[in-house]
């Protein structure tokens, strides 16, 4: 299957619009990998695609053609989850 998209014009995208323009290019193996990076003043939004890997490459064009059962792995960036211990004894 042709991926029919560069690395170009899907990284800083929206992990879902990627996955889901993916997935409309017929490739179904694909894994969402999370990085919780974004907090105060990050570079980054909520979302946004840092990297796509098919069968191990990141940087493909759109003409390239892979198996329709390719592993595809799409890296994201989203908001840094922070937990506050709370105990009564702290009252």
């Amino acid at each position: 299957m042709p991926i029919g998209y560069s690395t170009q014009q899907l990284v800083g995208k929206n992990y879902r619009e990627v996955e889901n323009r993916l997935y409309n290019q017929a490739f179904k193996n694909i894994h969402l990998k999370s990085q919780k990076d974004i907090y105060v003043n990050s570079i980054f939004k909520d979302g946004e695609v840092e990297s796509v890997l098919i069968n191990g490459t990141t940087v493909f064009s759109q003409q390239e053609m892979y198996p329709y059962d390719s592993e595809v792995v799409i890296t994201y960036h989203e908001k840094r989850e922070i937990t506050i211990s709370f105990t009564h004894g702290n009252l």
